[in-house]
């Protein structure tokens, strides 16, 4: 099956790789781009370090190499990434921010400090909203921006010169939201249309009402499970 990859050009190689594996033909065609921020994390003592995205990875490899703090990461595949950068991790999630919510609240409650969360700019509110719920205190680290990138004409045509996708993984409200406009700029790619595969229902819903009759939404919140579903 041909399969269209939206995410930014690092973990679209990943994702590719595994779809290959699998015997799926990967197209990649961005939609993102990650842009580290500069800033350093707040002053301050904390409870400890949660980690929403692997994108969150170079600032701390700048500013936290060697930090004793428990680190706290959203999913698998972010942890083996902290991991891989010698990262020592406390909680694993299960793949969705809320997961952490409980965990890092009971850290939080047990060190009486305020929580450290390294997330990006444009964010779920997931747990923020969570651990205020929760009265449990924390301090936001920006450490990256998603930018969105519009491809042209000339590339997307290059790209399905060879025949047009047919599966599309959309595995975050910005990709689904990408997709959207891509096919509205583009729609003449995308006849007929791709079966589009997504990580949560949450990302199905930034669909227009028009796609979702379309999506397939995986049954666990984490990659891996959505690429078994491809058939």
């Amino acid at each position: 099956m041909r399969v269209l990859i939206l995410r930014e050009p690092e973990a679209a190689e990943e994702t590719a790789g595994a779809l290959a594996a699998l015997g799926h033909e990967p197209l990649r065609l961005p939609l993102q781009a990650i842009v580290p921020l500069g800033a350093p994390p707040p002053p301050g003592r904390f409870a400890a370090l949660v980690v929403t995205s692997r994108n969150a990875l170079p600032a701390l490899s700048r500013h936290l190499s060697g930090t004793d703090l428990p680190l706290l990461a959203v999913g698998a595949a972010t942890a083996a990434r902290l991991r891989g950068a010698g990262f020592a991790i406390a909680v694993t999630g299960e793949g969705a921010a809320a997961s952490l919510v409980s965990p890092a609240a009971e850290l939080a409650g047990r060190a009486g400090l305020p929580l450290l969360l390294a997330l990006g700019r444009s964010r779920s509110a997931d747990l923020e909203t969570g651990l205020a719920a929760r009265n449990a205190p924390f301090t936001v680290w920006e450490t990256y921006e998603t930018r969105p990138r519009r491809p042209e004409i000339a590339e997307i045509a290059a790209l399905f010169a060879a025949g047009r996708p047919e599966a599309a993984l959309l595995l975050s409200a910005t990709q689904a939201e990408g997709f959207a406009a891509l096919l509205a700029a583009h729609g003449e790619f995308f006849r007929p249309m791709p079966r589009l595969f997504c990580l949560s229902a949450r990302i199905a819903a930034r669909l227009p009402e028009e796609l979702r009759p379309f999506a397939t939404i995986s049954p666990r919140r984490d990659v891996s499970s959505l690429l078994a579903g491809l058939a």
